[in-house]
């Protein structure tokens, strides 16, 4: 398979993808309480969803200029005035000016995310994985137990995430999300017991992977690479010239994914910004 070239355009048609999946959600949200605030900014958004929301954060920033101090003064009071801090996940893409203003306005650097891809129609099929059959989701109930189940145990293996939630919480962040219309649900099992879970949004000829997880008791046994074959070639039925994920350097994710033709992309900086 011939190395895949990341250019500025596809990072910023990455990135829209993620704006993209952040507006659903919001909007979403956005329905069901008060105090959700999106902003958009420089090209990216600025999202806060609730004390705690894992989509709290700023988004694709950086593909249109780099952001005025007045944006950045609006964004920031937007989080700190809720008690929280800003994130923001910068691609290393964007427009290097961006992290120098951002440098200069205080933020450190907190963790680094990979975005690695493929293109759907040129990877070769793995095909089925011995005992593990993967299908669309018919109950979503029963998806959902299983997903929000498996990570609530995260792998050992590798590098770890370094967010936990509490069962509820959880469960309500992948619900709010897979209300989202362009979002899919495919469920995996062993001898017809469901043992994994996994999502994929589609939109503008992009999937991105959203989210896998497995059993305890049914790791090692081939759940994740499955739930990905099937995933690579959902996306090339619906024509989507490319396939995102993020992954965490040096997890069993990252791994995986590699051994199943996915390539780095970029590597994404977060930065943070606690409040005074």
């Amino acid at each position: 398979m011939t190395s895949f070239f990341a250019s500025v355009e596809t990072a910023q048609q990455l990135e829209r993808a993620e704006c993209a999946l952040l507006r659903e959600v919001t909007d979403v949200i956005a329905a069901k309480r008060d105090g959700v605030e999106l902003i958009p900014i420089a090209g990216g958004l600025a999202v806060y969803a609730g004390e705690g929301a894992p989509m709290n954060k700023v988004a694709g920033l950086g593909f249109e200029g780099p952001p005025t101090d007045d944006e950045m003064s609006r964004v920031e009071s937007l989080f700190h005035r809720n008690g929280a801090r800003v994130q923001v996940e910068l691609c290393t893409l964007a427009e290097i000016g961006v992290g120098e203003m951002l440098t200069r306005r205080g933020y450190v650097l907190a963790g680094i995310e990979n975005t690695l891809i493929c293109r759907p129609q040129i990877v070769e099929p793995g095909g089925p994985v011995g005992g593990i059959e993967v299908d669309e989701a018919p109950d979503f109930e029963t998806w959902l137990d299983v997903f929000v189940e498996g990570f609530l145990h995260p792998d050992a293996q590798g590098v770890e995430a370094p967010e936990a939630f509490e069962r509820e919480a959880l469960r309500s962040v992948i619900k709010d999300m897979s209300a989202c219309p362009t979002m899919r649900h495919f469920i995996a099992r062993r001898d017809g017991v469901p043992v994994g879970g996994a999502d994929m949004r589609l939109g503008g000829g992009t999937a991105t992977l959203c989210g896998a997880s497995t059993l305890p008791a049914h790791r090692r046994m081939g759940v994740q690479t499955a739930l990905l074959r099937h995933r690579i070639d959902a996306a090339r039925r619906a024509g989507c010239d490319l396939l995102a994920v993020s992954a965490l350097p040096g997890s069993k994710s990252h791994q995986n994914l590699q051994k199943q033709g996915f390539e780095l992309a970029y590597s994404k900086l977060v930065l943070t910004l606690d409040p005074a």
